[in-house]
C-alpha cells in the first residue's frame, strides 16, 4: 500500500495484476480501488479495466520496472515464489527478450535476503531477477 502511494505520489503510473482466465497475469491500471473479489482468491486486485496479458502485455504498455513479489531472494537472484507460478511463467517469459526485458525486482523484507549468490535451489526454466527491493535497501544481484 504504502510504495503505491509514493509511486502514485511521484507521477509513476503503476499496473498491478489480475489473475487472467488462462491462469496467466494480466495488467490493469491502479487507479487506488481494490477489491478482493476476483480471481484473486482474496488478493486484493484493481477494479480497472484489463489493458494487457503477460508478458507481451507489458512490453506493448512500456513497461519498464516489475516488482515481484517473493518469500526468499539470494544474491544471484534466484528467487523463492509464493507458490502459484504466475510470476515464475512471466519472468520466464519476459526472459525470452532480455534486450528489452524490464528490471525485474524482487521485493521482499530484509530477513528475506540470503547472503550466498546460490542459496536458492533453481529449476532449468527459472530465470534470476535483476535486483531487490527492501524496507531499507535496494541493491542489484549478481547472477554466477
Amino acid at each position: 500500500g504504502r510504495l503505491r502511494e509514493l509511486l502514485a505520489l511521484a507521477g509513476v503510473r503503476v499496473l498491478l495484476p489480475v489473475i487472467g482466465e488462462d491462469g496467466g497475469l494480466d495488467w490493469a491500471w491502479d487507479a487506488g480501488e481494490l477489491a478482493t473479489n476476483g480471481r484473486s482468491r482474496g488478493i486484493p486486485e484493481p477494479q480497472g479495466d484489463v489493458v494487457g496479458h503477460g508478458a507481451d502485455g507489458l512490453h506493448a504498455l512500456g513497461c519498464r520496472v516489475v516488482l515481484v513479489p517473493a518469500l526468499a531472494v539470494d544474491l544471484g537472484g534466484n528467487r523463492l515464489g509464493k507458490g502459484g507460478g504466475y510470476y515464475d511463467r512471466l519472468v520466464a517469459a519476459l526472459g525470452a527478450h532480455p534486450e528489452t526485458a524490464p528490471l525485474l525486482c524482487a521485493v521482499v523484507h530484509d530477513d528475506e535476503v540470503l547472503d550466498s549468490p546460490a542459496a536458492i535451489p533453481v529449476e532449468p526454466f527459472d530465470r534470476p531477477v535483476d535486483a531487490v527491493l527492501t524496507p531499507t535497501t535496494y541493491r542489484r544481484t549478481t547472477p554466477p
